[in-house]
């Protein structure tokens, strides 16, 4: 079967578009109040924009985007809309109120619930943060225009200057004769006017690694990229220079995404009774070097902190049963520049605007570019320059921005829900806010439907690997003890763990009741429940349920809970650090005095490449052993293949 050659879509040219939140009237007339009203003022007349849904047009289909409501499943309030309870002229009452969350004064939502509880004055719920749905709709672009690969076009000069013959060989005039094909596999074709000879290869099985001279050098660079060897050593083992080594690190990334987008489409058709995903974030030291010209000297103490390694973030979802992980995206936009920054803060007013109607508020730091103060404007000329002094000194260093964890973790689960089927979702994290948050946004109709429960895992991560383990082994003891005195002598411990929780739910609580106006509202105890199956490098592990529960029986949730964990995106980490070598924590210098990150990367846009050809060796070649004593991939065991691959079959497309 011929296999068209595809490569990856650049953000600018994705076929995906997402529709500014002002229109064309609405954008003149900011220009025009720009200069004569404060930040406050102009703010107010667009702040209900905060709920207005932005919409992104895929071409054949759109969507709508709209993630601020609350997100506290106990409130009343949750994921409702913005509506009136009372009119009052210019002060009605509505379900939410402008706020601001903690000191740094973020522009947020506090819940009024006075009509749930009879009150007729405004009663204060949960509060949280606004988030920028015209940004979160534009990372949802930039992660789905990752994953898109497109046939590769190829310009070709078919004729000599001065030949009066202008058409190509698949106009099929007979102005063209093939001349037999070249060693690679390419087809030769030879104009009849002006003799000239064009090698045209379009065919993926022939010429497998597009055009590449050395075919076998991509298995080798492969190969040692997963052997945890650094890129130097992998240049002087194969004889090519570091240009060469990423040209062909591209290609493999070329290949990854063809071969993922080849079996991941088979999700669609794969339906999950319990889908239990599990999310978390992973963090590593960037390199940030300056670009060149950009000189040598650093000049003051931002631009000294600019130079030092960044800290860089990735978030993942994995399969919790399966171990397959479905996403592992960086939090780093490659593809935006600060002049992209520069332009829509001048065409959209994004230094007068809060965050949540901001087009790049996703991008950490740098969400629009500092302007001169107006007449009416509370900056000062002082705060000014410094602003923009920060602003032009990022421009000298590599390409690309960081991008907020919140909404890229919100953009990640945004494209998972819409690719995987299920009847009721269980989902595990630590006691991350920004993946809390995301979760109970973008699941929120699960959540209302009674269909999903979200759990926190956690333990001591302080302790020493012996204490942790004598922990674990003790744990176990007092479960077989507890099948010794229940008379369950011969239980495996996964059944006695099931016995063991359906037991201590008997007397444990996950919800309370509390009076509000003299309305009975649910609230979480926050009581964790002690896992009686931890893991030997955890101790002892705690689960909390921080969602409102459906009504599920006690044995019903003490098979949920007995499952619950965070192995699978845990493991992920570890091997990813362990096996590719970029990814490696500090190491602490000869003197034993501070860490060195020798070997972090100077550009994120080969991290994410990594990231992605190691998911793929993970989910599809590397086979693990699971509780049940199989051996197979997370790719087997999820069920959309049935065999285990190897790298011959990522790079040569099998």
């Amino acid at each position: 079967m011929k296999r068209i050659r595809k490569e990856s879509v650049p953000n600018n040219e994705s076929p995906i578009k997402v529709i500014p939140i002002f229109n064309e009237s609405e954008i003149e007339s900011r220009h025009k109040e720009y200069e004569n009203l404060s930040l406050k003022l102009f703010d107010s007349v667009f702040k209900d924009y905060s709920f207005k849904p932005v919409i992104i047009d895929y071409g054949s289909h759109t969507e709508t985007i709209q993630y601020n409501y609350c997100y506290d499943t106990f409130c009343p309030n949750f994921g409702m809309p913005l509506k009136l309870i009372k009119p009052r002229g210019t002060r009605s009452i509505r379900n939410y109120v402008n706020t601001s969350v903690s000191r740094a004064m973020i522009p947020g939502l506090t819940c009024n619930i006075m009509e749930y509880v009879g009150a007729t004055k405004r009663v204060s719920g949960n509060t949280f943060t606004l988030f920028s749905n015209w940004s979160i709709a534009e990372e949802i672009k930039r992660l789905e225009t990752l994953s898109l690969t497109r046939p590769v076009k190829k310009k070709y000069t078919f004729h000599n200057i001065g030949c009066l013959n202008t058409s190509i060989p698949t106009d099929k005039d007979k102005s063209f004769v093939r001349y037999g094909k070249t060693k690679s596999g390419s087809i030769r074709y030879k104009c009849k006017t002006c003799g000239k000879i064009t090698n045209v290869n379009d065919n993926l099985l022939t010429n497998f690694n597009y055009g590449q001279k050395r075919n076998d050098i991509l298995l080798r660079v492969l190969d040692d990229v997963l052997l945890r060897i650094p890129i130097r050593k992998i240049c002087e083992r194969n004889e090519i220079s570091p240009p060469t080594f990423y040209r062909k690190l591209e290609i493999i990334y070329q290949k990854c995404l063809q071969f993922l987008e080849r079996h991941e489409s088979k999700f669609k058709n794969l339906q999950f009774e319990d889908l239990y995903l599990t999310s978390d974030t992973f963090s590593y030291a960037l390199n940030n070097i300056r670009k060149k010209g950009k000189g040598n000297k650093k000049k003051d103490n931002y631009e000294k902190a600019q130079a030092n390694e960044a800290l860089t973030s990735m978030n993942a979802v994995a399969d919790v049963i399966s171990n397959y992980v479905f996403r592992a995206d960086l939090c780093y936009d490659t593809e935006i520049s600060l002049e992209d920054i520069e332009k829509d803060t001048t065409e959209f007013h994004c230094d007068h605007t809060y965050g949540y109607l901001r087009k790049n508020q996703r991008i950490h730091e740098y969400s629009y570019h500092p302007k001169p103060p107006t007449k009416y404007d509370t900056q000062s000329l002082i705060d000014y320059i410094e602003l923009n002094s920060r602003f032009e000194t990022r421009k000298k260093f590599v390409n690309g921005l960081h991008v907020s964890k919140g909404y890229t973790s919100i953009a990640q689960l945004h494209i998972l829900k819409k690719q995987l089927n299920y009847n009721r979702l269980v989902f595990v994290s630590d006691d991350d806010k920004s993946i809390r948050q995301a979760v109970f946004r973008v699941f929120k109709d699960d959540f209302e439907d009674n269909n999903a429960f979200y759990f926190l895992s956690s333990y001591s991560k302080s302790k020493k690997l012996k204490s942790t383990y004598v922990e674990a082994q003790e744990t176990r003891r007092e479960l077989i003890q507890f099948g010794y005195n229940v008379g369950y002598k011969k239980k495996g411990l996964y059944e006695l763990a099931i016995m063991k929780l359906e037991h201590d739910l008997k007397s444990h609580k996950f919800v309370k009741i509390k009076f509000v106006n003299g309305v009975a509202l649910p609230k979480p105890t926050n009581m964790p429940i002690v896992h009686p199956l931890p893991a030997k490098d955890e101790g002892n592990r705690y689960i909390r349920l921080i969602s409102n529960p459906p009504f599920i029986t006690t044995d019903d949730m003490a098979k949920l809970i007995v499952d619950v964990n965070m192995r699978a995106i845990n493991n992920f980490f570890q091997e990813l650090r362990r096996d590719i070598n970029l990814f490696e924590r500090p190491l602490v210098g000869a003197r034993g005095i501070g860490k060195t990150y020798i070997y972090a990367n100077y550009n994120p846009k080969y991290g994410h490449m990594l990231i992605t050809i190691f998911r793929t060796y993970y989910n599809f070649i590397k086979v693990r052993k699971y509780y049940d004593g199989s051996k197979m991939t997370p790719a087997q065991r999820i069920g959309i293949v049935d065999k285990k691959y190897n790298l011959k079959d990522i790079i040569y497309f099998r």
